[in-house]
């Protein structure tokens, strides 16, 4: 063999352990990848939805990584210090490390020599090269979908069937069909969207010029039906979840003594304890009645059906009821969601239900909220500034909607935010 062949040689090699290792660790960075984008998602996920601390949402991020990269063959790919939680600036890129933040999380998944299990090389080695570092980096950010705040919104159909209706500023949406009478009105920076062009049915033109296509799924109704620790109902008597009303006290709690009226468990705004946690469960077929009266700084979690009487008006309050029934929160005349204060902070209130709600009078949204797994029938309208309307099956009004969005006023809201990647 010749010296020009012997060299040709050594050149074939080293090129052909390029190819052999470039491609071996660009599936490895690859890998890397998907890793620390499933630790940033996972941890931030743990942190806003469990309400978990940064060390145990830190911990259920790792766990998750080690399911697809376990220690051995791969090390510690993912550790503790490898996340961290902060604020993202979409602007410049930058992510800020801040302790108590659940805005956004970052993650870095490594292989490398300072882990101690960098990537051992296939045919590098033959010219001195035995290993290789390997990383990827990712940021996770938080957000909602600005209907679930401001909008009517249903996991079913959503039916307007009057032309009293007027939205401003706020969001009609439906993952199934939307039905809205001729003569209603839609003005400001509202939204109409619907998961494909057919599902718009009887819209006047200027509506339908709203129209965009678009399907989300409606996180918060798996809180809200959860019935272990992560779920609404156990976060309401959590202290630190995302789900406790911030206007109880630390870990206040109280057990209403409604009177009976027949089959009903009546009870008035003079037999709640401000600042704590009411609860009552009801006994087979009794219902839990709310008189009517100004209810202010209060919380309820009941197994009870509810029947909210006619004048009711509430102010920092949340009620949560865990029944199931078509009627499991029944509206009974004209009811106040929230303080009227044109979108001022404070002062909301939220009902949810996994069961329905029927409002048969007319229901006053100031930064309020209504909430149900079932179907949602504001049988006597709506009204107000601030208005979140959601429904895991449908929505339907008959008689007026006149509703505003609000940029402020809508804090208190039971929420379940998405993640997506950012970086």
């Amino acid at each position: 063999m010749t010296v020009h062949a012997m060299f040709m040689l050594v050149a074939a090699c080293i090129l052909g352990a390029a190819a052999v290792d470039v491609s071996h660790l660009n599936a490895l960075r690859s890998e890397m990848q998907v890793a620390a984008d499933a630790a940033a998602r996972g941890a931030l996920l743990w942190r806003i939805d469990d309400g978990q601390g940064s060390a145990q949402a830190k911990l259920a991020a790792v766990r998750l990584v080690r399911r697809t990269q376990p220690r051995q063959p791969y090390g510690s790919v993912v550790g503790m210090r490898d996340i961290a939680f902060g604020r993202f600036d979409a602007a410049t890129g930058a992510f800020r490390p801040e302790r108590d933040s659940r805005e956004a999380a970052w993650a870095r998944a490594a292989r490398e020599e300072a882990k101690g299990n960098p990537v051992a090389t296939l045919l590098f080695r033959l010219i001195g090269v035995d290993a290789m570092d390997v990383a990827a980096e990712a940021v996770a950010v938080a957000w909602l979908p600005p209907c679930l705040d401001n909008g009517l919104v249903a996991e079913g159909p959503v039916a307007l069937r009057t032309t009293r209706v007027r939205l401003v500023d706020l969001c009609l949406h439906s993952n199934d069909s939307v039905t809205v009478a001729r003569g209603a009105r839609m003005q400001g920076t509202g939204t109409l969207s619907v998961p494909r062009p057919e599902a718009l049915v009887g819209a006047p033109p200027l509506l339908a010029e709203r129209l965009r296509l678009d399907r989300f799924g409606l996180r918060v109704m798996a809180p809200l039906m959860a019935k272990g620790a992560g779920g609404v109902a156990a976060g309401m008597a959590r202290p630190g979840s995302a789900f406790r009303p911030a206007h109880l006290d630390a870990a206040a709690e109280a057990r209403l003594e409604p009177e009976r009226e027949g089959g009903l468990a009546v009870v008035g705004p003079q037999g709640f304890r401000p600042g704590a946690l009411s609860r009552y469960d009801c006994a087979a077929g009794e219902r839990l009645a709310l008189r009517a009266g100004t209810y202010a700084g209060v919380a309820l979690l009941t197994d009870c059906a509810l029947e909210i009487a006619d004048g009711a008006r509430l102010e920092d309050v949340r009620i949560v009821s865990t029944a199931t029934g078509a009627e499991a929160v029944r509206i009974a005349g004209a009811l106040a969601l929230g303080r009227p204060d044109r979108c001022a902070e404070g002062g909301g209130a939220q009902v949810a239900t996994r069961g329905g709600v029927v409002a048969e009078g007319l229901v006053t949204l100031e930064g309020g909220q209504i909430l149900a797994a079932g179907d949602i029938d504001l049988a006597g309208g709506a009204r107000g500034h601030g208005a979140a309307v959601t429904a895991g099956g449908s929505l339907t009004a008959s008689t007026l909607v006149d509703l505003w969005g609000c940029a402020t006023g809508q804090e208190g809201n039971l929420r379940a935010h998405y993640v997506r990647l950012a970086r």
